[in-house]
Formats: C-alpha cells, sequence, structure tokens
C-alpha cells in the first residue's frame, strides 16, 4: 500500500498488484444541516506505466466516485499522479 498526496491535502490510499494500481475507499462526509450525512465509495485502476519508470514520475488512471445521500452524484473520472520530490 502506498499513500498518495494532493496539494489540496487529500491522501489516496492505493494497493499495488497484477501490474495496477487499486484505490478502493469508502467514507461518510458531513453536509450542512443537522441531520445530513452522505457516504462517499471511490474506485479506479491506475496500471503501470509503459515503458517502466523507476521512480513512477506519472501515473494515470480512470475509475468512478458514487455519492449517495442529500447529495447524490455518479461521476466517472480520469486522474494523473505527478510525483514532485525525492
Amino acid at each position: 500500500m502506498s499513500f498518495f498526496h494532493a496539494p489540496s491535502g487529500a491522501v489516496e490510499p492505493l494497493v499495488f498488484g497484477d501490474g495496477n494500481w487499486t484505490l478502493n475507499t469508502e467514507s461518510d462526509i458531513g453536509v450542512p444541516g443537522p441531520k445530513h450525512r452522505d457516504a462517499l465509495e471511490k474506485a479506479g485502476q491506475y496500471p503501470l506505466p509503459h515503458p517502466p519508470q523507476d521512480p513512477i514520475t506519472t501515473l494515470t488512471g480512470h475509475g468512478n466516485q458514487e455519492q449517495t445521500g442529500s447529495c447524490a452524484a455518479n461521476v466517472d473520472f480520469d486522474e494523473t499522479f505527478t510525483r514532485t520530490g525525492e
């Protein structure tokens, strides 16, 4: 498992197996209002770059994010992680 950090402070936990990094997260998020709780599920696949890189400078993948509750949404996404440090 590796944790990928975004400049915004967001952290994505990815697990490596079978040539892919995989993202699967579930969380409850608060929205304005006294009784509002929404669920957020995010899943993605990030295959190793070809040709192989050491270290990996960019990792690109796609997935789906589904939010249920009062602010329901279902969105497909493309995402790229870019290495910025050593």
